[in-house]
């Protein structure tokens, strides 16, 4: 008899990306992928350009409502998107 010998394609997606290096900036990706849903839609639409580096979050928005809105739910908006990526990805946020 063969012996089954399966993983979830999730967990052996996590470790090759883990080995190669790339876990990191693909939660970094995923992160900025899901800012919609982090800060909801009216901060979203506003939002022009964001990236991360070195961990601090860098937002270019086009509205300076949104913009004080993010600044006054700062310390939420890191803490959802540690959250999500179940590590410390997010230590600031800088607007521009």
């Amino acid at each position: 008899m063969r012996q089954s010998n399966t993983e979830p394609l999730k967990e052996v997606l996590e470790r090759y990306l883990k080995a190669i290096g790339a876990s990191r900036k693909f939660k970094e990706n995923h992160l900025i992928k899901q800012w919609d849903s982090i800060v909801g839609r009216n901060i979203a639409h506003a939002t022009e350009k964001i990236h991360l580096d070195k961990n601090i979050l860098y937002v270019k928005m086009n509205s300076p409502i949104a913009k004080n809105e993010v600044l006054m739910i700062r310390s939420m908006i890191i803490q959802k998107m540690n959250d999500l990526a179940k590590e410390i990805l997010v230590k600031d946020i800088r607007l521009l």
